[in-house]
């Protein structure tokens, strides 16, 4: 992946565990 999808993807996990 590249490293935006990269930082996009750990964004999404971050919002989904903080919620």
């Amino acid at each position: 992946m590249t490293e935006v999808q990269t930082r996009s993807f750990y964004l999404f996990v971050f919002i989904r565990m903080f919620l």
